[in-house]
């Protein structure tokens, strides 16, 4: 089985066809491409200037913001249906509970309707 070659190996090999080829070339193209290749070998090694980039911590703590708003907003709109769906739990289980007499509660759904009604007209 070949072994593939690490990438120092290939740079080196690319490095020494590219001189053994610009051997061949006369003076001036040779002092063209070595300022090609220092232009480029500082262009690397300078810190590249961002022209618009926003800081990770930033895209973090928007992240972040984004979800406590989503929670505050499921806290807000589901806390008080919530609360009323526990409360009528614990309404018929005392309902139950109590053995009272059952009669009132037979028709409860009947003054339900009857009160909301008185209150919408």
């Amino acid at each position: 089985m070949r072994q593939e070659p690490s990438e120092r190996e290939i740079v080196e090999r690319v490095g020494k066809v590219l001189g053994e080829s610009s051997d061949d070339l006369d003076l001036r193209t040779q002092s063209r491409l070595l300022a090609i290749r220092r232009e480029a070998i500082e262009r690397m090694s300078a810190p590249r200037e961002r022209r618009f980039s926003i800081p990770r911590w930033a895209s973090a703590s928007a992240f972040v913001t984004a979800l406590v708003a989503v929670a505050i907003a499921l806290v807000v709109l589901s806390g008080p249906n919530r609360h009323r769906q526990q409360v009528s739990k614990l309404d018929d289980l005392e309902i139950m509970v109590s053995g009272e007499n059952l009669e009132l509660y037979e028709d409860l759904e009947f003054y339900q309707w009857l009160e909301s009604r008185n209150h919408n007209g």
